[in-house]
């Protein structure tokens, strides 16, 4: 009975071990997408300033979405993270998607059609400011008393 037992164990053991040899599934992630595009003009994109030029790009999808950026020239490159990426019907051909605001220009998305994502850009904040003179408009300050 005891030899037996060791069989099993042995074989037990010998089981285990090779299926420690098999490679485990990979996560499935979405394939990595590239390309290049031309900007015709000044382009506002993760609050960077982009000039008018060739650019290639990469995106790679390992923590959310990231765009890495690169101009032809090689003088400017760019990381740019997606602030929401929402799944659309895959269209014909990949596309970058500018807004115009008061002149000036914002990426909006970039439309993958391998993936059939929409990855969303926020355009930067305008901060307004109202200037106050601290002796018309003092501050007040709340003022906090301990028993």
């Amino acid at each position: 009975m005891r030899q037996i037992q060791r069989s099993w164990k042995k074989l037990l053991l010998a089981g285990v071990s090779a299926l420690s040899l098999i490679p485990a599934p990979a996560p499935a992630l979405a394939q990595d997408a590239g390309g290049k595009f031309v900007l015709p003009h000044e382009v506002q994109w993760g609050g960077v300033s982009l000039p008018p030029g060739e650019y290639s790009y990469s995106v790679e999808h390992r923590a959310g979405a990231t765009v890495l950026l690169r101009s032809a020239s090689g003088k400017h490159s760019l990381i740019v993270m997606a602030s929401t990426i929402s799944t659309i019907d895959a269209p014909e051909k990949t596309q970058l998607l500018l807004r115009n605001e008061s002149g000036q220009w914002f990426v909006s998305a970039l439309v993958l059609s391998m993936d059939g994502e929409e990855l969303h850009f926020a355009s930067p904040t305008r901060k307004t400011e109202v200037a106050q003179d601290a002796k018309l408009h003092p501050a007040k300050l709340a003022a906090l008393s301990h028993p």
